[in-house]
């Protein structure tokens, strides 16, 4: 599994999921936690596969053979917690501070709730959420909790709490405007401590980090 991941980290160079609309002068510049999750079953088997996604890429091949899209399997939901939010941020009104790419297709609050994409490189399924914040609007955050809800992969209703931490040396990005790609270094999810963290820091443009979480079903 650490070989397939290392494969799937070297090509995923892609372009940024965030190619927003909306006005963020005045915040400063861009803090990016960009982040993908390789869900596994206690046999191995990616539990991302055949997940259900609108604005398919390519378009026009049957699911299976889809690389991109934008999940909107029924009951699915993220929320992503602040360590240390400030006095500025809102964890019910996002896109005050972090904001998301272009409203996606029949998915429901498209302006305020953060959701995930289905990403399929090197044959690895993963679900991954590009979080930004803004240096005059929040601090760097030094963990962020990830609240999942979604049956497909889990197998039932409930809030799934993936917590991540996080430092600031990322690498910054100065070729287009100025950003900082931060860096995780340790995972926890139901009491198990994970360190083995992937990294992409090869691409130009966009960085981002990984990590292979088995789930008990």
């Amino acid at each position: 599994m650490k070989r397939a991941s290392t494969i799937l980290l070297m090509s995923l160079g892609l372009a940024s999921l965030c190619s927003c609309c909306i006005d963020t002068s005045g915040l400063g510049y861009p803090m990016r936690y960009d982040f993908s999750f390789i869900f596994l079953d206690a046999d191995g088997n990616n539990l991302a596969e055949g997940i259900d996604i609108v604005d398919q890429n390519p378009r026009n091949v049957p699911r299976e053979d889809a690389t991109f899209g934008v999940v909107s399997d029924k009951g699915t939901r993220l929320d992503i917690i602040l360590s240390n939010p400030g006095d500025k941020y809102d964890n019910n009104n996002y896109r005050e501070i972090g904001f998301f790419p272009d409203t996606p297709y029949g998915l429901p609050e498209p302006e305020t709730q953060p959701y995930f994409v289905y990403k399929k490189v090197g044959g690895i399924s993963l679900i991954a959420n590009d979080f930004v914040l803004f240096a005059n609007a929040c601090e760097p955050q030094e963990i962020l909790t990830y609240q999942i809800v979604c049956p497909y992969i889990f197998g039932d209703d409930d809030v799934h709490a993936v917590t991540t931490y996080w430092k600031e040396q990322g690498k910054e990005d100065g070729m287009v405007n100025k950003e900082y790609f931060m860096e995780c270094y340790k995972v926890e999810f139901e009491g198990k401590v994970i360190n083995d963290i992937n990294h992409d820091w090869e691409s130009l443009l966009y960085e981002s980090n990984s990590v292979a979480i088995t789930i008990d079903r």
